[in-house]
Protein backbone atom coordinates (compact mmCIF):
# COMPACT_ATOMS: atom_id res chain seq x y z
CA UNK A 1 0.00 0.00 0.00
CA UNK A 2 1.21 3.76 -0.93
CA UNK A 3 -0.01 6.22 1.15
CA UNK A 4 1.61 9.89 1.55
CA UNK A 5 3.48 9.09 4.39
CA UNK A 6 6.07 6.84 1.49
CA UNK A 7 6.23 10.22 0.11
CA UNK A 8 7.47 11.80 2.77
CA UNK A 9 9.93 8.77 3.83
CA UNK A 10 11.28 9.33 0.49
CA UNK A 11 11.78 12.99 0.78
CA UNK A 12 13.24 12.83 3.97
CA UNK A 13 15.58 9.68 3.41
CA UNK A 14 18.82 10.80 2.49
CA UNK A 15 20.27 7.35 1.61
CA UNK A 16 20.71 6.59 -2.26
CA UNK A 17 20.76 2.99 -1.56
CA UNK A 18 16.98 3.22 -0.48
CA UNK A 19 15.94 5.44 -3.30
CA UNK A 20 17.17 2.56 -5.62
CA UNK A 21 15.41 0.09 -3.77
CA UNK A 22 12.38 2.22 -4.06
CA UNK A 23 12.77 3.16 -7.70
CA UNK A 24 12.69 -0.91 -8.76
CA UNK A 25 10.01 -1.34 -5.88
CA UNK A 26 7.42 1.17 -7.44
CA UNK A 27 8.46 -0.05 -10.76
CA UNK A 28 7.06 -3.75 -10.34
CA UNK A 29 3.84 -2.64 -8.57
CA UNK A 30 2.80 0.15 -10.44
CA UNK A 31 1.17 -1.23 -13.37
CA UNK A 32 -0.41 -4.35 -11.19
CA UNK A 33 -3.99 -4.48 -11.33
CA UNK A 34 -4.01 -4.32 -7.67
CA UNK A 35 -2.87 -0.62 -6.91
CA UNK A 36 -5.47 2.02 -6.70
CA UNK A 37 -6.13 5.17 -8.58
CA UNK A 38 -5.02 7.15 -5.32
CA UNK A 39 -1.99 4.82 -5.12
CA UNK A 40 -0.82 5.59 -8.35
CA UNK A 41 -1.47 9.17 -7.64
CA UNK A 42 1.25 8.75 -4.62
CA UNK A 43 3.53 6.90 -7.09
CA UNK A 44 3.34 9.41 -9.62
CA UNK A 45 4.44 11.93 -7.45
CA UNK A 46 7.37 9.81 -6.43
CA UNK A 47 8.55 9.73 -10.07
CA UNK A 48 8.60 13.03 -10.16
CA UNK A 49 10.78 13.54 -7.82
CA UNK A 50 13.03 10.86 -8.27
CA UNK A 51 13.57 12.28 -12.06
CA UNK A 52 15.16 15.48 -10.24
CA UNK A 53 17.19 13.16 -8.15
CA UNK A 54 21.11 14.11 -7.88
CA UNK A 55 22.13 10.89 -8.17
CA UNK A 56 22.28 9.52 -11.21
CA UNK A 57 22.46 5.98 -10.02
CA UNK A 58 18.28 6.95 -9.04
CA UNK A 59 17.58 8.34 -12.11
CA UNK A 60 18.59 5.49 -13.70
CA UNK A 61 17.19 2.63 -11.45
CA UNK A 62 14.05 4.33 -12.48
CA UNK A 63 14.61 4.53 -15.95
CA UNK A 64 15.24 1.04 -16.22
CA UNK A 65 12.71 -0.23 -13.86
CA UNK A 66 10.02 1.64 -15.79
CA UNK A 67 10.90 1.15 -19.27
CA UNK A 68 8.41 -0.91 -20.35
CA UNK A 69 5.64 0.55 -18.14
CA UNK A 70 2.37 2.20 -19.98
CA UNK A 71 1.48 3.80 -16.81
CA UNK A 72 4.47 5.88 -16.51
CA UNK A 73 3.57 9.36 -16.71
CA UNK A 74 4.41 11.32 -19.80
CA UNK A 75 6.11 14.10 -18.16
CA UNK A 76 8.34 11.93 -16.19
CA UNK A 77 9.25 9.51 -19.85
CA UNK A 78 10.07 12.92 -21.56
CA UNK A 79 12.46 14.09 -18.65
CA UNK A 80 14.24 10.84 -18.34
CA UNK A 81 14.40 11.10 -21.78
CA UNK A 82 15.96 14.04 -21.94
CA UNK A 83 18.47 12.96 -19.35
CA UNK A 84 21.96 11.37 -19.97
CA UNK A 85 22.57 8.47 -21.77
CA UNK A 86 22.99 6.22 -18.73
CA UNK A 87 19.22 7.55 -18.68
CA UNK A 88 17.59 8.08 -21.13
CA UNK A 89 18.34 4.97 -23.80
CA UNK A 90 16.27 2.11 -21.59
CA UNK A 91 13.18 4.39 -22.27
CA UNK A 92 13.89 5.78 -25.79
CA UNK A 93 14.36 2.13 -26.56
CA UNK A 94 11.33 0.72 -24.71
CA UNK A 95 9.09 3.04 -23.62
CA UNK A 96 5.34 3.17 -24.44
CA UNK A 97 5.24 6.28 -22.82
CA UNK A 98 6.65 8.11 -25.64
CA UNK A 99 4.30 9.35 -28.54
CA UNK A 100 6.19 9.10 -32.40
CA UNK A 101 5.85 13.01 -32.08
CA UNK A 102 8.31 12.93 -28.62
CA UNK A 103 10.09 10.78 -30.88
CA UNK A 104 10.85 12.71 -33.76
CA UNK A 105 11.73 15.77 -32.04
CA UNK A 106 14.06 13.36 -29.66
CA UNK A 107 15.99 12.38 -33.09
CA UNK A 108 15.61 15.94 -34.58
CA UNK A 109 17.39 17.20 -31.64
CA UNK A 110 20.46 15.16 -32.50
CA UNK A 111 22.69 12.70 -30.55
CA UNK A 112 24.19 9.43 -31.80
CA UNK A 113 23.18 7.36 -29.15
CA UNK A 114 19.57 8.54 -28.45
CA UNK A 115 18.98 8.19 -32.29
CA UNK A 116 19.84 4.80 -32.56
CA UNK A 117 18.38 3.66 -28.95
CA UNK A 118 15.22 5.12 -31.09
CA UNK A 119 15.90 3.17 -33.92
CA UNK A 120 15.88 -0.15 -32.55
CA UNK A 121 12.15 -0.08 -31.29
CA UNK A 122 10.42 -2.93 -31.45
CA UNK A 123 7.61 -2.24 -34.47
CA UNK A 124 9.27 1.45 -34.87
CA UNK A 125 6.57 3.16 -36.74
CA UNK A 126 6.59 4.53 -40.41
CA UNK A 127 6.32 8.09 -39.24
CA UNK A 128 9.86 7.57 -36.36
CA UNK A 129 11.41 5.37 -39.17
CA UNK A 130 11.08 8.35 -41.91
CA UNK A 131 12.44 10.80 -39.34
CA UNK A 132 15.34 8.35 -38.84
CA UNK A 133 16.13 8.21 -42.63
CA UNK A 134 15.93 12.01 -42.89
CA UNK A 135 17.57 13.26 -39.66
CA UNK A 136 20.02 11.00 -38.35
CA UNK A 137 23.35 10.24 -38.32
CA UNK A 138 24.66 6.39 -39.91
CA UNK A 139 25.04 4.22 -36.70
CA UNK A 140 21.08 5.06 -36.47
CA UNK A 141 20.33 4.88 -39.83
CA UNK A 142 22.12 1.42 -39.82
CA UNK A 143 20.30 0.16 -36.61
CA UNK A 144 17.29 0.85 -38.24
CA UNK A 145 18.04 -1.08 -41.24
CA UNK A 146 18.62 -4.07 -39.02
CA UNK A 147 15.71 -3.99 -36.81
CA UNK A 148 13.34 -6.68 -39.03
CA UNK A 149 10.53 -5.34 -37.06
CA UNK A 150 11.02 -1.17 -38.22
CA UNK A 151 8.24 -0.33 -40.74
CA UNK A 152 10.39 1.41 -43.26
CA UNK A 153 8.35 3.19 -45.81
CA UNK A 154 10.11 3.08 -50.05
CA UNK A 155 10.41 6.79 -49.60
CA UNK A 156 12.29 6.42 -46.26
CA UNK A 157 14.70 3.61 -48.21
CA UNK A 158 14.82 6.35 -50.74
CA UNK A 159 15.97 8.89 -48.47
CA UNK A 160 18.64 7.01 -46.82
CA UNK A 161 19.90 5.86 -50.13
CA UNK A 162 19.88 9.74 -50.77
CA UNK A 163 21.76 11.08 -47.74
CA UNK A 164 24.39 8.22 -46.90
CA UNK A 165 24.54 6.23 -49.84
CA UNK A 166 28.24 6.09 -49.61
CA UNK A 167 28.07 4.40 -46.42
CA UNK A 168 29.38 0.78 -46.76
CA UNK A 169 27.48 -0.37 -43.45
CA UNK A 170 24.22 1.49 -44.98
CA UNK A 171 24.80 -0.21 -47.56
CA UNK A 172 24.99 -3.78 -46.12
CA UNK A 173 21.75 -2.90 -44.40
CA UNK A 174 19.60 -1.75 -47.29
CA UNK A 175 20.75 -4.92 -48.82
CA UNK A 176 19.63 -6.67 -45.92
CA UNK A 177 16.01 -5.41 -45.70
CA UNK A 178 12.91 -8.32 -46.07
CA UNK A 179 12.34 -6.07 -49.40
CA UNK A 180 13.41 -3.14 -51.36
CA UNK A 181 11.57 -0.97 -54.25
CA UNK A 182 12.76 -1.75 -57.65
CA UNK A 183 14.30 2.02 -58.15
CA UNK A 184 16.25 1.55 -54.54
CA UNK A 185 17.45 -2.23 -55.37
CA UNK A 186 18.80 -0.41 -58.92
CA UNK A 187 20.80 2.54 -57.39
CA UNK A 188 22.08 0.13 -54.78
CA UNK A 189 23.98 -2.01 -57.28
CA UNK A 190 25.38 1.00 -58.92
CA UNK A 191 26.93 2.20 -55.17
CA UNK A 192 27.61 -1.36 -53.72
CA UNK A 193 31.02 -3.20 -54.25
CA UNK A 194 31.11 -6.19 -56.32
CA UNK A 195 30.12 -9.27 -54.07
CA UNK A 196 26.94 -6.52 -52.39
CA UNK A 197 25.98 -6.06 -55.89
CA UNK A 198 26.00 -9.61 -55.97
CA UNK A 199 23.79 -10.20 -53.26
CA UNK A 200 21.55 -7.45 -53.81
CA UNK A 201 20.77 -8.88 -57.45
CA UNK A 202 19.89 -12.23 -56.25
CA UNK A 203 17.90 -11.09 -53.18
CA UNK A 204 16.14 -8.41 -54.49
CA UNK A 205 13.74 -7.47 -58.12
CA UNK A 206 16.17 -5.45 -60.17
CA UNK A 207 15.59 -4.79 -63.88
CA UNK A 208 17.13 -7.70 -66.84
CA UNK A 209 19.22 -4.55 -67.82
CA UNK A 210 20.73 -4.07 -64.41
CA UNK A 211 21.37 -7.75 -63.76
CA UNK A 212 22.74 -7.59 -67.50
CA UNK A 213 25.24 -4.58 -66.73
CA UNK A 214 25.86 -6.64 -63.45
CA UNK A 215 27.48 -9.27 -65.35
CA UNK A 216 29.26 -7.38 -67.58
CA UNK A 217 31.15 -5.12 -65.19
CA UNK A 218 32.18 -8.10 -62.73
CA UNK A 219 32.67 -10.65 -65.89
CA UNK A 220 35.35 -7.14 -67.34
CA UNK A 221 36.65 -6.99 -63.86
CA UNK A 222 37.55 -10.11 -62.75
CA UNK A 223 39.52 -10.14 -66.27
CA UNK A 224 41.51 -7.23 -65.50
CA UNK A 225 44.76 -7.84 -63.64
CA UNK A 226 43.94 -11.12 -62.45
CA UNK A 227 44.78 -15.09 -63.21
CA UNK A 228 43.06 -17.02 -65.10
CA UNK A 229 42.16 -19.05 -61.97
CA UNK A 230 41.24 -15.91 -60.55
CA UNK A 231 39.21 -15.05 -62.90
CA UNK A 232 36.70 -18.62 -63.09
CA UNK A 233 36.31 -18.53 -59.71
CA UNK A 234 34.89 -14.78 -59.36
CA UNK A 235 32.93 -15.67 -62.54
CA UNK A 236 31.32 -19.14 -60.92
CA UNK A 237 30.56 -17.22 -57.96
CA UNK A 238 28.59 -14.76 -59.58
CA UNK A 239 26.71 -17.34 -61.41
CA UNK A 240 26.19 -18.91 -58.18
CA UNK A 241 24.56 -16.42 -56.55
CA UNK A 242 22.38 -15.35 -59.55
CA UNK A 243 21.28 -18.99 -59.74
CA UNK A 244 20.84 -19.06 -55.94
CA UNK A 245 18.54 -15.49 -56.00
CA UNK A 246 16.04 -16.82 -59.02
CA UNK A 247 18.23 -14.08 -61.62
CA UNK A 248 20.03 -16.44 -64.00
CA UNK A 249 17.38 -16.18 -66.37
CA UNK A 250 17.31 -16.33 -70.08
CA UNK A 251 17.15 -13.37 -70.80
CA UNK A 252 20.46 -12.39 -68.85
CA UNK A 253 22.25 -15.27 -70.31
CA UNK A 254 21.11 -14.18 -73.89
CA UNK A 255 22.65 -10.49 -73.25
CA UNK A 256 25.46 -12.21 -71.20
CA UNK A 257 25.87 -14.01 -74.41
CA UNK A 258 25.35 -11.24 -77.36
CA UNK A 259 28.38 -8.83 -75.76
CA UNK A 260 30.71 -12.24 -76.03
CA UNK A 261 30.90 -13.62 -72.79
CA UNK A 262 30.95 -17.23 -73.73
CA UNK A 263 32.31 -18.21 -70.68
CA UNK A 264 29.96 -17.07 -68.35
CA UNK A 265 27.40 -18.58 -70.47
CA UNK A 266 28.78 -21.75 -70.04
CA UNK A 267 29.17 -21.56 -66.53
CA UNK A 268 25.44 -20.47 -66.56
CA UNK A 269 23.43 -23.17 -68.51
CA UNK A 270 26.25 -26.21 -66.55
CA UNK A 271 24.91 -24.34 -63.68
CA UNK A 272 21.08 -24.50 -64.84
CA UNK A 273 21.43 -28.10 -65.87
CA UNK A 274 23.79 -28.99 -62.71
CA UNK A 275 26.35 -30.73 -65.06
CA UNK A 276 29.93 -30.07 -64.74
CA UNK A 277 31.40 -27.01 -66.91
CA UNK A 278 34.09 -29.27 -68.45
CA UNK A 279 30.79 -31.01 -69.75
CA UNK A 280 28.64 -28.16 -70.56
CA UNK A 281 31.91 -26.82 -72.76
CA UNK A 282 31.75 -29.92 -74.87
CA UNK A 283 28.09 -29.26 -75.02
CA UNK A 284 28.11 -25.96 -76.28
CA UNK A 285 30.34 -26.95 -78.70
CA UNK A 286 28.41 -29.54 -80.06
CA UNK A 287 25.31 -28.21 -81.93
CA UNK A 288 23.31 -31.34 -80.68
CA UNK A 289 25.04 -30.99 -77.72
CA UNK A 290 23.78 -27.85 -77.50
CA UNK A 291 20.17 -28.59 -78.68
CA UNK A 292 20.45 -31.00 -75.52
CA UNK A 293 21.95 -28.32 -73.19
CA UNK A 294 19.00 -26.05 -73.75
CA UNK A 295 16.49 -28.34 -73.24
CA UNK A 296 17.93 -29.12 -70.43
CA UNK A 297 17.95 -25.63 -69.08
CA UNK A 298 14.49 -25.46 -69.95
CA UNK A 299 15.15 -22.40 -72.44
CA UNK A 300 13.17 -21.41 -75.87
CA UNK A 301 13.90 -22.47 -79.14
CA UNK A 302 14.26 -18.98 -79.90
CA UNK A 303 17.35 -19.20 -77.28
CA UNK A 304 18.53 -21.90 -79.36
CA UNK A 305 18.70 -20.21 -82.35
CA UNK A 306 20.06 -17.22 -81.50
CA UNK A 307 22.64 -18.93 -79.40
CA UNK A 308 24.18 -20.90 -82.24
CA UNK A 309 24.31 -17.71 -83.97
CA UNK A 310 26.37 -15.61 -81.47
CA UNK A 311 28.70 -18.88 -80.95
CA UNK A 312 29.92 -19.07 -84.47
CA UNK A 313 30.03 -14.69 -84.43
CA UNK A 314 32.39 -15.21 -81.66
CA UNK A 315 34.28 -18.23 -83.44
CA UNK A 316 34.68 -15.70 -86.71
CA UNK A 317 35.51 -12.64 -84.17
CA UNK A 318 38.58 -15.26 -82.21
CA UNK A 319 39.89 -16.28 -85.44
CA UNK A 320 40.44 -13.10 -86.79
CA UNK A 321 41.89 -11.61 -83.94
CA UNK A 322 40.77 -8.22 -84.29
CA UNK A 323 39.62 -6.43 -80.74
CA UNK A 324 41.53 -8.86 -78.39
CA UNK A 325 41.03 -6.70 -75.27
CA UNK A 326 37.05 -7.05 -73.96
CA UNK A 327 35.51 -4.24 -74.62
CA UNK A 328 36.67 -4.32 -77.93
CA UNK A 329 35.36 -7.79 -78.66
CA UNK A 330 31.88 -6.84 -77.25
CA UNK A 331 31.50 -4.08 -79.09
CA UNK A 332 32.40 -6.19 -82.37
CA UNK A 333 29.88 -9.19 -80.81
CA UNK A 334 27.10 -6.33 -80.23
CA UNK A 335 27.54 -4.80 -83.97
CA UNK A 336 27.42 -7.96 -85.36
CA UNK A 337 24.68 -9.67 -83.56
CA UNK A 338 22.43 -6.38 -84.18
CA UNK A 339 23.14 -6.56 -87.89
CA UNK A 340 22.61 -10.61 -88.25
CA UNK A 341 19.52 -10.44 -85.94
CA UNK A 342 17.94 -7.14 -87.20
CA UNK A 343 14.36 -7.11 -86.76
CA UNK A 344 14.25 -10.52 -85.35
CA UNK A 345 15.64 -9.76 -81.69
CA UNK A 346 13.14 -8.52 -79.63
CA UNK A 347 12.58 -4.81 -79.01
CA UNK A 348 13.95 -4.89 -75.45
CA UNK A 349 17.17 -6.36 -76.00
CA UNK A 350 17.81 -4.44 -79.26
CA UNK A 351 17.65 -1.61 -77.50
CA UNK A 352 19.72 -3.05 -74.12
CA UNK A 353 22.44 -4.09 -76.61
CA UNK A 354 22.71 -0.77 -78.37
CA UNK A 355 22.71 0.99 -74.76
CA UNK A 356 25.45 -1.85 -74.53
CA UNK A 357 27.59 -0.71 -77.15
CA UNK A 358 26.84 3.63 -76.61
CA UNK A 359 28.55 2.78 -73.40
CA UNK A 360 31.40 0.42 -74.95
CA UNK A 361 32.01 3.20 -77.86
CA UNK A 362 32.19 5.90 -75.48
CA UNK A 363 34.32 4.33 -72.85
CA UNK A 364 36.62 3.72 -75.94
CA UNK A 365 36.89 7.26 -77.13
CA UNK A 366 40.30 9.14 -76.57
CA UNK A 367 40.65 12.00 -74.32
CA UNK A 368 41.96 15.35 -74.84
CA UNK A 369 44.26 17.32 -72.54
Amino acid sequence: MLTRTDLQKFVADPSTKSRVELAHELGGVVDGAAITEREREIAAEIFRLMARDAEVEVRAALAASLRASPKLPRDVALKLAADVDQVSLPLLEFSPALSDADLVAIIRAGGDTKQTAIARRDALSPTVASSIAEDAGPVAVTAMLANQTAMVSDAALATVLDRLGANEQVQVGLAHRPRLPVNVAERLVGLAGDSLQQYVVARHAVSPDVAADLVLRAREHATIGLSLASSEEDVQALVDSLHAGGRLTETLVTRALCTGDIDFFERALARIAGIPVTNAYALVHDPVGLQRLVARCGFSSGFLTTARAVIEIAHDLQLSGADQDRSGFAARMIERVLTQFAGETGGDDSDYLLRRLAKLNESRLPTTG
